[in-house]
């Protein structure tokens, strides 16, 4: 999302359907009260603006729309997908999970967003008649540029020098829900990015969760998404939990 967000041709959203998931669900997400109030909680309304996109700045072509799979709950008409350009985005499990835990505590499997994804992914691909983009984010942190020029030839857009750019804080800021603290910390790409934070996040609480997660999620992983090949590319319009 920051890479698309530093085109200067590109309007950015992330995680429209946010505020209607928390308030359906009723998750005690960090800033959960601002998020609601501050979100659009319709999705009939959230899907008009992210399938027509009417609020698109002028001057803009790009409308990069950065969705987590487990916010389209099942009741969410899943046909606006199919006027997109849709690529997904996988994650090693493990790091899911640890990921999860340290941000929002104790997951089910629902709440990590393999399912969805995997189903999302089955629909878009029938719908689609094709094999949409897939990419995964071991291999965007280790040769960012590469993976982002091979995205853009996947969806038939220009590469942008600007993508190889780390966005700044203040224009990326606008674009995310309070509460999304992270969103908005400086970083930069680089292998050890995942290491580090890894490192940080193992407690043995964690570690417990962990083991006990790991097994159902990986039967989900790779009875669906997993089957899906290296040889095809894919990242961020849909993402799991991160």
């Amino acid at each position: 999302m920051r890479a698309w967000g530093n085109r200067p041709d590109t309007f950015v959203i992330d995680e429209p359907f946010y505020s209607f998931y928390l308030r359906v669900t009723g998750k005690k997400h960090p800033g959960v009260d601002e998020i609601i109030a501050t979100g659009e909680t319709d999705w009939r309304k959230v899907v008009e603006q992210c399938g027509r996109p009417l609020s698109v700045p002028r001057g803009k072509k790009i409308f990069y729309q950065k969705q987590m799979t487990h916010h389209l709950l099942p009741e969410i008409d899943r046909e606006w997908l199919v006027g997109m350009a849709n690529c997904f985005l996988i994650r090693e499990p493990r790091e899911v999970i640890l990921s999860y835990i340290k941000k929002q505590g104790d997951p089910t499997l629902e709440d990590l967003g393999f399912v969805q994804q995997a189903e999302i992914f089955d629909f878009v691909r029938t719908r689609a008649n094709s094999i949409p983009p897939i990419v995964d984010a071991k291999d965007v942190l280790e040769n960012p540029e590469r993976m982002l020029r091979l995205l853009c030839d996947a969806v038939g857009v220009e590469f942008s020098s600007a993508c190889s750019v780390m966005q700044s804080v203040s224009s990326l800021a606008g674009q995310c829900f309070p509460g999304h603290v992270d969103c908005v910390k400086p970083t930069a790409f680089g292998r050890n990015i995942g290491t580090a934070k890894q490192q940080n996040r193992h407690r043995s609480s964690s570690i417990k969760r962990e083991k006990e997660l790991f097994p159902i999620v990986c039967v989900s992983f790779t009875s669906s998404a997993g089957n899906i090949t290296s040889d095809f590319l894919n990242i961020a319009c849909t993402e799991t939990e991160n």
